[in-house]
């Protein structure tokens, strides 16, 4: 799998889970992600009307395969071992690198506390 359909996946993923925990959550009493609320972060007070944001921490391997009767390119890992190329040949060679980022999300805003 490409890094930037990885990333875009996960993305998708997590903004769809909460919308649909905030429906069951919600007919429950509860609240995710509400709006309106005050909170301390990194040492700062702050308040926002809106929902909290929140850092999507990204610790991703990738791996980038060249050899004979490969298609070459660079994937994540999924698993034990998947590098998103198609193999025709046990002559390959695959190296790795780590990468690590956060990237920050606005999630679906819940309900007002106020």
């Amino acid at each position: 799998m490409h890094l930037k359909d990885f990333i875009r996946e996960t993305l998708i993923q997590i903004v769809e889970g909460v919308s649909l925990a905030q429906k069951e959550i919600t007919n429950r009493g509860g609240n995710v992600n509400p709006t309106g609320v005050g909170f301390t972060k990194d040492g700062q007070n702050t308040a926002y009307n809106h929902a909290i944001p929140q850092d999507v921490h990204f610790d991703i391997v990738l791996a980038q395969v060249e050899g004979s009767g490969v298609e070459s390119g660079i994937g994540v890992f999924l698993g034990s071992f998947g590098i998103g190329s198609k193999a025709k040949s046990d002559a390959q060679n695959a190296s790795t690198s780590k990468i690590q980022f956060t990237i920050p999300l606005m999630l679906p805003p819940g309900n007002s506390v106020r």
